[in-house]
């Protein structure tokens, strides 16, 4: 089959490149492979159309715009398409990525099989648009940069790849600009390699194996030849051609069948049959097509510009809030478009000619705007001190002339403030989850919950690095908080500052259950990936992905050894992505569109930015690698650095939101006392980031990471006094602030900006703030009193609230947009234009050159992810601040549990607890067993929580000072006493005076006043109701044998150089982790001169 062939292609170290990453940590990876559904690095089939599938009737019905060839230049290309248009076609797509990767050599040859199967079959050229065509090809183009660019040169690659061909690419392809990736998610589904190819044919022609979908059926899936080849060069011409048979092959087998199945035969002269073109000829050759510096003479014209229109009215007619005006005019660009560049070089990288580089200046603006004062329409604020601020006599005259307005989440009279939780850790960030009770169900770690009462609000904790879970909010009788971390809180959930939901259901969405992230959450960090102060920073950090299904078949939710968490354990999160390009990330907003087809859209502050301002990020994590997944090779990541952003101190929460039907996000600047508004949609793309910005998740060209310029933005608000948290009201038409400095709350009028209301809330360190969903309340946390705080209306209001937009405004907005088309916004800077020279320096050094994520090794890079070599890391002690040792690559070698790691070597084993790490899986510690009852007799056993036989338990002394977790697992009750005697009753614990348990922890503090030994016992109800029960006796270390083993490590303290109270951790061959300096360095002397002895003798 094509697949087949393409893997005679690369060279044979190539192939150990591509394939290596099927090694570790599984033999199951995709790779070059055209298996379908393709598999990710564990193995797991992905779900995603392949031969034979009937293309769902919801991706045929996407609307596609064609950026190239233009109608202009082509009168039979359409502006835009969609694929059930062309029901009864045939359609070749094809999944490609800008820039001088191997695959794009292909993009010339499917340019030329395009264009000869469009001459052959299509309507001639100068035809009617709308006619509908036998074929189509599309290519799928994404990666940022021009279209229009990298498709001139796909043309002209398939000009040059068939010198004696005369057949010129010029209808066809049509390419796709597919930034928000919806072909290649639909079509392609990842792990699908790259380039790739999908043939559809109609439905009719049958082969289908389902009966829903649309009228279009995948008739051949396959990836290209020059799939596995790292660079342009080194896929030759020769090897790139085989595209050619495999392309023709594909589609005369369906021109065949649509011949067959024409309901009118044949003429006997052979009229009306469709004759397949010959395959072009091609001379034999492996040169390397030299470079070329073309460029097209510009002819500069002038701009027409008309005369300006009055200013408009005033958009705010009172209040202490400035308003807008403007005035529009026609611009009329009639100078012709540069060249696009055609030149490349060898390596395939486009010659950027002088027009591009001098970035030819804009025409004039077709818009101006100014501030006004609502109290004069034609008068122009003017600053009455150097921070530009009003007088307040102004202030105070233009409010009065307000009619009083109430809000509606206030209600009729001052809101109650109410605190509804506490006992938080420096609470950054609210949320509430869309399905309450999905996460937790009915019980986990040994608690009941009651899913169907109440909402949740999930409370992001800086301090201590977790999730708190508010669970069954508002009920007095069921309400209670849980808290979950990461098992590597230490980089994923760090100094966690914000928080955000995908809280947009496939009923809305539209989307395929399978690829939906519906009800996962993502988190940002306020840290430069320091690993809490024990190592050099190397700014590797950004948002983390969570979902929160727990489904074990899913293993969102996993246990300390990272299998599915029961109902009994102790549970962690495992992320299901994380992408690295915004280090101090203090705010993060989920995008509510409705085009990617995963959904997984997040805007984050980043508070890094470029070294001198932070900057608004846009992450796609798109396809989510998964849990236990390390792979970051498909995402794009998009940074805006117009948008200039500032924090304030370390702590604070930004706030961030969406509008959904707007399409602006508003952020709040604490830095600046701002809140901005951009339009989430604005912008366009400028240059590659991966030059400026040298830190970031994989150097795939699946990975996207651009610099965007021109994007439209406003002050929405400013004067604020560190404003925090934002939120927007149910019903959108009204933007909440909270100021930090102040402890108030504002309230703005979302159409017009204008300040609406205001409350004082009496706290004085605001963060994060959200609605409730079924309540419509306000929510809001507070650092320093460690507490979720409730805005709850009294009584409701006897108006109904109206915007502050004045209607002459609006009338002058209408008139201009339908004078200037929808291009019009008064947040537009027309004469922008995007500048693609990246700078010659970069902004940040990576300190961990060729190590971990920077890796060139392909493990790291591509599908599997995790780095094998890694495992050579076990016994490495240069665990200090600027040391060598990259702790990333802990995290990639499968350390969980590792004395570099920090805090208790990165483990969450309870106090005292000694970690032992398991490679690739998690960690187990020393004070924790599991407990299982006979449930005929009572008989207890303990097992380690990775063991799978009983442990005697006339080995085990409970150490002083340990807190011990004892994880029941069954029904059936278990608890702990001081004495043998069954009358005795259980000691009271912190906690749980009952000192029992049952489905869940029991845990046991070792100290002085510990009874010596300590009993478990175990109480079992058979079906006569009779009680059976069983006691074990555990030794407990006495204070004496205490003191003398802490002398005893202070003396080793002092001869090998280590702290007294450092921990000691395995791997899981149990063999020692923390092995002396002077012990490593004499074993590397003696492994050195044994190879010497050794080649000697040889």
């Amino acid at each position: 089959g094509p697949n087949e062939a393409q893997n005679a292609g690369p060279p044979a170290a190539v192939i150990v490149a591509v394939l290596s990453p099927l090694i570790v940590p599984t033999t199951n990876a995709q790779g070059c492979a055209s298996t379908c559904p393709p598999l990710d690095d564990t193995g797991k089939a992905i779900p995603s159309l392949c031969v034979n599938s009937t293309v769902p009737a919801t991706y045929l019905a996407k609307s596609h715009s064609i950026c190239h060839p233009l109608p202009a230049d082509v009168p039979s290309t359409p502006p835009d398409f969609k694929l059930d248009d062309y029901a009864d076609s045939i359609v070749v797509l094809a999944n490609h990525y800008i820039g001088c990767n191997a695959g794009r050599r292909e993009s010339g040859v499917f340019a030329h099989v395009a264009q000869r199967y469009h001459d052959m079959l299509n309507a001639a050229p100068e035809s009617d648009a709308n006619e509908r065509k036998k074929i189509i090809f599309v290519t799928s183009l994404k990666g940022g940069s021009a279209c229009e660019r990298w498709a001139d040169m796909y043309q002209s690659d398939g000009v040059r790849l068939y010198p004696d061909s005369e057949v010129t690419p010029r209808e066809m392809p049509w390419t796709v600009s597919d930034v928000d990736y919806r072909l290649r998610d639909d079509y392609f589904t990842t792990p699908f390699g790259h380039p790739s190819y999908v043939v559809l044919a109609p439905s009719r022609l049958g082969g289908a194996v389902d009966d829903e979908g649309g009228a279009l059926v995948v008739r051949n899936k396959f990836v290209g030849p020059c799939c596995g080849f790292v660079r342009y060069s080194d896929c030759q011409p020769d090897t790139a051609r085989e595209l050619d048979a495999m392309l023709s092959d594909a589609i005369d087998a369906i021109l065949l069948a649509m011949e067959e199945d024409a309901e009118e035969p044949a003429a006997a002269d052979g009229e009306g049959m469709v004759e397949p073109p010959p395959t072009t000829t091609i001379p034999t050759t492996t040169t390397t097509e030299p470079a070329t510096s073309e460029t097209a003479t510009v002819i500069d014209e002038s701009c027409i510009v008309g005369q300006f229109s009055e200013w408009s009215p005033c958009s705010i007619d009172c209040g202490p809030t400035e308003g807008t005006q403007f005035r529009w005019r026609s611009v009329v660009d009639n100078r012709p478009a540069l060249a696009t560049e055609a030149a490349v070089t060898d390596e395939g990288e486009a010659l950027v000619g002088p027009e591009q580089q001098n970035r030819r200046e804009a025409c004039p603006s077709p818009v101006e705007v100014r501030s006004c004062s609502p109290a004069d329409e034609e008068s122009v604020l003017q600053p009455s001190s150097v921070d530009g601020t009003t007088t307040s006599s102004a202030v105070d005259a233009r409010s009065s002339l307000c009619v009083p307005v109430c809000i509606p989440e206030f209600g009729g009279s001052k809101p109650k403030i109410v605190e509804v939780a506490t006992g938080f850790d420096s609470p950054r960030d609210v949320a509430f989850h869309p399905t309450p009770g999905l996460h937790l169900g009915d019980r986990s770690e040994g608690r009941d919950f009651n899913p169907a009462v109440g909402e949740e609000a999930w409370v992001a904790n800086g301090a201590n690095h977790s999730i708190s879970i508010v669970a069954a909010l508002g009920s007095e009788a069921h309400q209670t908080t849980i808290s979950r971390r990461d098992r590597g809180y230490y980089h994923y959930l760090v100094n966690v500052t914000a928080l955000s939901f995908n809280v947009v259901p496939p009923s809305v969405s539209g989307r395929d259950a399978a690829k939906d992230s519906f009800a996962y959450f993502s988190v940002c960090n306020d840290n430069n990936n320091d690993y809490m102060g024990s190592k050099e920073e190397n700014y590797f950090m950004g948002p983390t992905l969570y979902d929160t299904d727990p489904d074990p078949a899913k293993g969102n939710l996993v246990n300390r050894l990272g299998e599915p968490c029961n109902s009994a354990e102790q549970c962690t999160f495992l992320h299901a992505d994380m992408l690295h390009e915004s280090p101090s990330c203090i705010g993060i907003a989920h995008d509510p569109e409705v085009d990617t087809a995963y959904g997984t859209v997040y805007w984050a502050f980043d508070s890094t930015g470029d070294r001198k301002d932070g900057q608004l990020v846009r992450f796609d994590f798109q396809q989510p690698h998964g849990p236990g997944s390390m792979d970051h090779s498909v995402a794009a990541i998009r940074r805006y650095p117009e948008v200039k952003l500032h924090k304030a101190e370390d702590g604070v929460h930004a706030g961030m939101v969406v509008h959904p039907t707007r399409r602006e996000i508003f952020i709040s600047n604490p830095g600046d006392g701002t809140i901005l508004a951009v339009d989430a949609d604005s912008g366009t793309y400028a240059r590659t980031a991966r030059e400026e910005y040298p830190i970031y998740s994989n150097r795939l060209p699946s990975f996207e990471y651009s610099v965007w310029e021109c994007v439209n933005q406003r002050v929405f608000a400013k004067g604020l006094d560190k404003p925090t948290g934002l939120a927007l009201s149910p019903d959108g038409n009204r933007l909440f602030v909270a100021e930090r400095g102040t402890g108030k709350i504002h309230v703005h009028d979302v159409e017009s900006g204008a300040l609406v209301g205001t409350i004082d809330t009496g706290y004085t360190s605001i963060n994060g703030m959200s609605f409730s969903p079924d309540t419509n309340i306000l929510h809001f946390v507070d650092d320093s009193s460690n507490s979720l705080v409730a805005v709850k209306p009294r009584g409701a209001c006897s108006t109904q609230y109206q915007t502050r937009l004045t209607e002459g405004y609006e009338q002058a907005l209408t008139a201009a947009t339908l004078a200037l088309g929808e291009d019009f916004s008064i947040t537009k800077n027309f004469t922008c234009v995007a500048n693609p020279i990246p700078p010659n320096a970069s902004l940040f050094d990576q300190v961990h050159v060729g190590t971990g994520y920077a890796s060139d090794d392909p493990n790291v890079q591509a599908m599997a992810g995790m780095d094998a070599a890694a495992a050579l890391l076990a016994n490495r002690t240069d665990c200090g601040l600027e040391s060598d040792l990259n702790f990333d690559a802990l995290l990639l070698g499968g350390y969980y549990c590792h004395q570099c790691l920090p805090i208790n070597n990165g483990s969450m084993c309870d106090t005292g607890g000694i970690c032992r790490n398991v490679q690739w899986r998690g960690f187990v510690c020393d004070n924790e067993f599991i407990v299982r009852v006979d449930p005929v007799t009572g008989d207890i056993s303990l097992y380690e929580p990775d063991g799978t036989e009983p442990i005697s338990f006339e080995d085990i002394t409970l150490r002083i000072g340990v807190t011990y977790r004892f994880t029941i697992v069954d029904d059936n009750l278990v608890s702990v006493h001081a004495s043998e005697d069954r009358s005795e009753p259980a000691l009271s614990l912190p906690g749980n005076a009952c000192g029992c348990a049952k489905n869940g922890p029991l845990l046991l503090t070792i100290d002085d006043s510990t009874p010596g030994p300590v009993y478990l016992r175990s109480k079992v109800y058979l079906r006569s109701n009779v009680a059976s029960s069983s006691v074990i006796g555990i030794k407990v270390e006495q204070s004496s044998d205490a003191t003398m083993e802490m002398q005893m490590k202070d003396t080793e303290a002092l001869t090998s150089g280590t702290d007294s109270d450092e921990m000691i951790t395995a791997d899981d061959t149990g063999a020692s982790a923390a092995v002396m300096p002077e012990l490593l360095r004499l074993t590397t002397v003696v492994a050195s001169l044994t190879a010497l002895l050794l080649s000697l003798g040889d």
